[in-house]
């Protein structure tokens, strides 16, 4: 592109550089005029004037060489203009490009360092005859500390052929951040049960459930939300010291299908 443009200034000073000769002056010579003819009919023959060589030269001029340079300069201002516009609209373009690649290299940074709260894992124990606890544990996977974090959690014991209604539960009455790769536990106890409901986990004729929210702050202000949904799937077992016997001392929580999302 620097190189047409250079060749059509060069053509356009070369046009330029032909300077146009002076034109002559009106001859102050005088035609000598010959009368002929009758008084009645006079018969004038004009004689023409000598003539100069700057005469010559301007006539040259005009038929070769001016036709020439007005082609040469109407031509080349035409695509001077063809050429600018041209870089008008690459400009125009490449600038829109960069202002892309700024914002996409913006959200990109955005989205490496913001935080991340996660539930990681989640299990359940017996904590009395009966009585159980389920608990979740939230971690900070991102890069920077989450502000402001709220939970919440709750829970259901349900027959294995029913599935219970899922409102989400109010947050707990406190906040806090979490720091990168730090976590929050947070427990849902489930009492008031019988050993007939127990005896139905252990079967897997009840199945448990806990779900809840989380919502906080990243590190650029922006708000960002979280929602699972676990039930019991694994059992742990362990032997008594005293009997000797194995039994089962708790479960593992695996999400469901539905219900976990996150923003």
């Amino acid at each position: 592109m620097r190189w047409i443009l250079l060749a059509l200034a060069l053509i356009v000073g070369v046009a330029q550089s032909q300077q146009e000769p002076p034109k002559p002056k009106a001859s102050n010579h005088k035609s000598n005029a010959e009368q002929r003819g009758s008084e009645q009919s006079p018969l004038f023959v004009k004689t023409p004037g000598p003539t100069t060589q700057a005469d010559r030269d301007y006539e040259t001029y005009e038929k070769n060489q001016k036709p020439w340079n007005e082609t040469a300069i109407a031509y080349a201002t035409i695509a001077l203009g063809t050429i600018t516009l041209g870089l008008a609209i690459f400009t125009a373009l490449l600038w829109n490009a960069t202002r892309k690649l700024v914002a996409e290299g913006q959200n990109t940074a955005r989205h490496e360092l913001r935080a991340y709260i996660s539930c990681v894992s989640g299990n359940m124990s017996l904590i009395a005859d009966t009585a159980l606890r389920a608990e979740v544990e939230f971690r900070n996977t991102g890069r920077t500390p989450a502000h402001n974090v709220r939970l919440a959690i709750t829970g259901a014991i349900s027959p294995a052929s029913q599935i219970p209604e899922f409102v989400d539960p109010e947050f707990v009455p406190h906040r806090q951040p979490i720091a990168p790769n730090a976590h929050w536990t947070v427990g849902h106890e489930f009492h008031g049960l019988t050993k007939d409901d127990i005896q139905d986990v252990v079967s897997d004729k009840k199945l448990v459930y806990v779900w809840g929210r989380a919502e906080y702050t990243d590190i650029f202000t922006q708000p960002r939300s979280l929602r699972f949904r676990y039930r019991n799937v694994v059992k742990q077992l362990a032997i008594d010291p005293n009997t000797g016997q194995r039994g089962i001392s708790g479960w593992a929580f695996y999400p469901e299908e539905n219900g976990n999302e996150a923003t």
